[in-house]
């Protein structure tokens, strides 16, 4: 699982949700998906703070980008808390 196979994921995501219940009772790799799933979601977070890392160490970051850098940080911090 790389960044790049997060359309691939979506649509197998859609793919799986349209099944019917007696369909998706069939399928024996769901695990796969939903490992995919969360690897994908830790891939985008790691890609998300690397880049808020890179902005807080840059020397030319304004003010305007701290608030962002702010901002994301304290959204982050409320989705961890909700999934907990």
């Amino acid at each position: 699982v790389t960044l790049d196979s997060e359309e691939a994921i979506k649509a197998a995501r859609g793919a799986y949700d349209a099944l019917t219940e007696e369909q998706k009772e069939l399928v024996d790799n769901y695990q796969t998906l939903l490992d995919a799933e969360a690897k994908l979601t830790d891939l985008k977070a790691a890609d998300a703070a690397e880049k808020l890392i890179d902005l807080i160490e840059n020397p030319k970051t304004t003010l305007i980008d701290r608030f962002s850098v702010d901002g994301a940080l304290f959204k982050g911090a409320s989705v961890k808390k909700i999934k907990k």
